[in-house]
């Protein structure tokens, strides 16, 4: 990717998926790791949730996340609200095939045009009068793939400003009462179910 705005998903898509199976023959080889956030192999990969975790809650692993780690969350009801600014990573559930992990809100902000933000697999249930997931001012790409987004007490659909580069793939996006919502603002949308 070495700092290129311009580039096609398609190829960011081969070239991180070859270097997430790399990672996870070595490191998970019963949880399948399917993205990682840059050509370049992870840094580290970090877990969320659980007896054995690494940390308890998806804040204070992000913070301590450097560019190109994965943060691999187990199942579990994460309520409170996460922030991702100016970093490349990857936000996957453990296992991908079962169980999903529920994170309250999360917040994509100030991505540079080198880095990368995955969400995959991941459930975002806000509860709030906010919108479950907002990405703003990103010139990196954003990829949001196998989610689900569920806005329960607020219609405000997920938000997408000022970040050219943000696509949803196979991804159910549902606002309240089970009506449908569409992102707002720019955004590549492909297999997407909106509603219950």
């Amino acid at each position: 990717m070495s700092g290129q705005a311009n580039f096609s998903s398609f190829t960011l898509m081969r070239a991180v998926r070859a270097a997430a199976c790399r990672a996870a023959a070595l490191v998970f080889p019963v949880a399948p790791l399917l993205l990682i956030a840059s050509g370049a192999s992870a840094q580290q990969v970090h877990t969320v949730g659980g007896v054995f975790a690494d940390f308890s809650e998806l804040q204070p692993a992000i913070n301590a996340a450097q560019d190109g780690d994965v943060l691999l969350i187990v199942p579990g009801f994460f309520s409170s609200h996460a922030t991702v600014t100016d970093k490349s990573l990857v936000i996957a559930a453990l296992d991908p095939a079962g169980a999903r992990p529920t994170i309250g809100s999360l917040a994509i902000e100030e991505l540079s045009a080198s880095r990368t933000v995955v969400l995959r697999g991941v459930d975002i249930f806000s509860l709030l009068q906010a919108e479950s997931l907002r990405i703003t001012d990103c010139d990196g790409a954003v990829l949001i793939e196998d989610c689900h987004l569920l806005n329960f007490l607020s219609t405000l659909p997920p938000t997408v400003a000022h970040s050219p580069h943000v696509s949803f793939a196979r991804c159910t996006l549902t606002g309240a009462s089970g009506g449908m919502v569409l992102p707002s603002g720019p955004a590549l949308v492909i297999g997407v179910h909106f509603g219950p």
